[in-house]
């Protein structure tokens, strides 16, 4: 694996342990002597199972088995519950390797449409509906609702159109985001962004984005450690000058993104926590000024500029 990919699953798995770190002693599967899955939210989950298409059976222990099993959603499979109130906290529903199945390439994935249900659950704190196809159909408003998300992945969900700023703008306790490799039909990256200041991990990649970015979406995430903006098309505009306010990025990917122009000095010369930088296959001008531009970023492992 080359190093980018294994710096970006890096700092996803090191996200991922810190925010479950101090839920790590009540989040689990259903054992005995522990208060079963809230009716409710186990209703809410038939309901999601319903409206899914799930041709390779990856729901198939949701509302079956034993009598005990059918009654305890905490024993199926992606569902994660809090050990002492029994209310769902975690739902993983994201697919590794959605084109590849018993020794063969076809799509495993679920695909359908999200139940409105579930914002039913009004606990969760994790989200992943990754690798999935959900028609290119627009982010539904209603994940807005689950504003006790802290992690949230749609990436590779097959999902389309604008976002509207409802669908996320409200979650303002995440730390993780991914959108990347859908297709927003080039539209801006949404303003609201800017609003989730507790974002450490947000990925934008192949999104479909395009035109200028604002920089009151991006300026205020502060806390970012991971950033990806790479295979957009932002019609050749600057590398935002904001981008130096992000002062604790170590990941930074601005490749294939379609960046024009000078380079703001103090767009990258702040950054120095930086171990990857990646502005492949930009049209900058920058070779003359590059090396003061990053006089600062002397420890910087790992730079792709070409």
């Amino acid at each position: 694996m080359e190093l980018g990919k294994w710096l970006k699953h890096a700092y996803a798995i090191s996200i991922v342990v810190l925010l479950h770190i101090n839920a790590s002693l009540s989040l689990g599967h259903h054992h005995a002597n522990v208060t079963r899955c809230v009716k409710r939210e186990r209703d809410a989950l038939l309901a999601i199972q319903r409206d899914l298409v799930d041709d390779y059976n990856r729901l198939s222990s949701w509302g079956s088995g034993s009598e005990a099993q059918k009654e305890d959603c905490c024993r199926w499979d992606g569902v994660y519950c809090d050990n002492q109130t029994g209310h769902v906290l975690r739902l993983d529903l994201g697919v590794d390797d959605p084109w590849w199945k018993d020794g063969e390439s076809t799509f495993s994935g679920l695909q359908g449409t999200i139940s409105p249900q579930l914002i039913q659950l009004h606990q969760l704190t994790y989200l992943n509906l990754s690798c999935n196809y959900f028609n290119m159909s627009q982010i539904p408003a209603f994940i807005g609702s689950l504003t006790n998300l802290r992690y949230l992945d749609l990436s590779q969900g097959g999902f389309g159109g604008q976002i509207p700023s409802h669908a996320l703008g409200n979650l303002t306790h995440l730390t993780y985001l991914d959108l990347s490799y859908n297709d927003f039909n080039g539209s801006q990256i949404p303003a609201f962004i800017g609003s989730l200041t507790n974002l450490r991990y947000l990925d934008l990649s192949q999104g479909g984005f395009g035109g200028q970015i604002p920089s009151h979406a991006l300026g205020n995430l502060t806390h970012l450690t991971y950033l990806d903006l790479s295979y957009n098309n932002f019609h050749g505009s600057q590398i935002p000058a904001f981008i130096g306010s992000l002062t604790s990025l170590r990941y930074l990917d601005l490749s294939w993104a379609s960046f024009g122009g000078q380079i703001p000095s103090h767009a990258l010369g702040n950054l120095t926590h930086l171990q990857y930088l990646n502005l492949r296959n930009e049209e900058l001008h920058y070779f003359s000024e590059f090396p003061l531009l990053v006089e600062n970023l002397s420890w910087l492992p790992h730079l792709s500029s070409l």
